[in-house]
């Protein structure tokens, strides 16, 4: 009966200290009417106001507070070093997946203008549209200058993000099982996890309350990082519908 009341004590504390019955970030509506999650005295960019930001600032903005949550390592208790290296190592796989996307976009520029120039159109116009303008811009080379086809460079394109893709959608696989395992390790296992390490945990509930809002900051981060490359995957849906007419017409 003791050890009982104990367990049930210990995991009131857990839940009250950590917060850890939910590991969603919720966002805060700042005076400025931007929305933004709070993390220490920080304020991170939330899912809906990434979205409202144009490529280039949403994807600099994200990198920003990626660097400003860090990338340490503090150990605490077994299990909790275990879920919380976890959640590093996706925050910081998708962080790199972030700037590999970054750095491909900064390189074929000329392939995002034109098909957000032309978003409104079908692949089969856009597909007509890239040949007027690489018609038109071999016209006015001088001989001795090559034009490379804007067709060609958005295959290009398209074979460059396959592998970012992929693993965009393997971290966010990743993201949704160590968001519930987070959540739900106490909660399903809490007599083992009491037996083993509460009383440890305890002691080191001060650190332990600091990994934890950390752990749940690299999540939502995380999340909006693979959100951006997500929602970017449109563009590349673009090019290989237009690479599907292109092979129709060979």
């Amino acid at each position: 009966m003791k050890a009982r009341w104990l367990s049930q004590y210990l995991f009131v504390v857990f839940v009250v200290l950590f917060g850890l019955s939910g590991c969603a970030m919720q966002p805060t509506m700042g005076a400025n009417g931007e929305s933004y999650v709070a993390f220490n005295d920080k304020k991170l960019l939330s899912k809906e106001q990434a979205k409202l930001l144009d490529r280039d600032l949403r994807a600099s903005r994200i990198k920003r507070d990626m660097k400003a949550v860090g990338f340490e390592f503090d150990s605490v208790s077994p299990l909790f070093d275990g879920i919380n290296y976890s959640i590093l190592k996706i925050f910081k796989n998708q962080y790199e997946l972030l700037d590999r996307y970054k750095t491909l976009v900064d390189n074929h520029k000329d392939v995002m203008s034109f098909i957000n120039a032309n978003k409104d159109k079908s692949p089969a116009e856009l597909l007509a549209e890239a040949k007027r303008l690489d018609a038109q811009l071999t016209k006015s080379l001088s001989p001795d200058k090559k034009h490379k086809s804007i067709v060609k460079k958005m295959k290009e394109y398209q074979i460059a993000t396959a592998s970012i893709y992929a693993e965009n959608t393997r971290l966010a696989a990743e993201l949704l099982l160590q968001g519930v395992r987070m959540a739900a390790i106490l909660r399903d296992n809490f007599e083992e996890v009491i037996g083993v390490e509460g009383i440890a945990m305890l002691l080191n509930a001060a650190k332990l309350h600091k990994q934890s809002k950390l752990a749940q900051a690299r999540l939502h981060m995380s999340a909006v990082a693979n959100e951006f490359i997500d929602d970017e995957k449109a563009v590349i849906d673009i090019t290989k519908e237009i690479q599907k007419i292109i092979d129709q017409q060979i």
